[in-house]
């Protein structure tokens, strides 16, 4: 250690996925190593309104805990802001036949079926499981703030525009050379961003993401 400094380490390993085994380090220099003792633990009493805290607190516990993969029964899908009629549930039915889902949404042009409703339908079904922590949405521009607003205000998901414009923004704010694409979990870019200079599509490329929604367009030239 620099300047004869002494420092204590403390080290924790978890397992992930229950196979793999990471390793975290923490320094007394840069960190301050607080050990928890659980028979310290004391309760109060929820002064909010109707238990608003306590309720908080557990719909967020319900929310992080996934439920087991093989379960193919519906679980947030039917309670978003939609009509629940049964040919929205049909594309996440196709994901859970399969091993690594891959669903194509097609509908003719007018019908106003809205793909992006199932879309949002087999995401937050996928999150609830765990298997859509990180996730690109590819849209036409046009549709771009739409659908953004549609995931957030319908579903509770939650998307990053990652533009021209906010990139630039976001290059300004993140340590120089980092991938800008892996700053965010979830974003949503433009098709139009995909044919950019080459270092655009390499930071794209680069990411890897447990599912990727392409919205509808009637025609594109690549």
């Amino acid at each position: 250690m620099p300047f004869g400094l002494r420092a204590i380490v403390a080290s924790h390993r978890s397992v992930v996925n229950s196979s793999v085994a990471s390793g975290r380090h923490f320094s007394a220099i840069l960190d301050r190593i607080v050990p928890e003792d659980p028979s310290q633990t004391r309760f109060r009493i929820d002064t909010s309104a109707r238990g608003l805290e306590t309720r908080l607190l557990v719909e967020s516990m319900v929310r992080r805990t996934p439920v087991p993969v093989s379960t193919t029964d519906v679980i947030v899908g039917h309670r978003a802001l939609i009509d629940d009629l049964p040919f929205q549930l049909e594309p996440f039915r196709k994901t859970t036949e399969q091993l690594q889902p891959r669903v194509l949404i097609a509908d003719a042009v007018g019908l106003g079926a809205k793909t992006s409703l199932r879309s949002g339908v087999m995401l937050s079904e996928l999150q609830r499981r765990g298997r859509a922590n990180r996730v690109l949405a590819v849209v036409p521009r046009h549709i771009l703030d739409q659908v953004q607003h549609e995931m957030w205000c319908r579903f509770a998901f939650p998307l990053v525009r990652l533009d021209s414009d906010g990139i630039q923004r976001l290059r300004q704010r993140i340590p120089a050379g980092r991938n800008p694409f892996t700053y965010y979990n979830r974003a949503i870019i433009s098709i139009d961003t995909l044919k950019e200079p080459r270092q655009s599509c390499i930071a794209i490329t680069s990411r890897r993401c447990d599912g990727m929604s392409c919205g509808s367009t009637n025609r594109t030239n690549w």
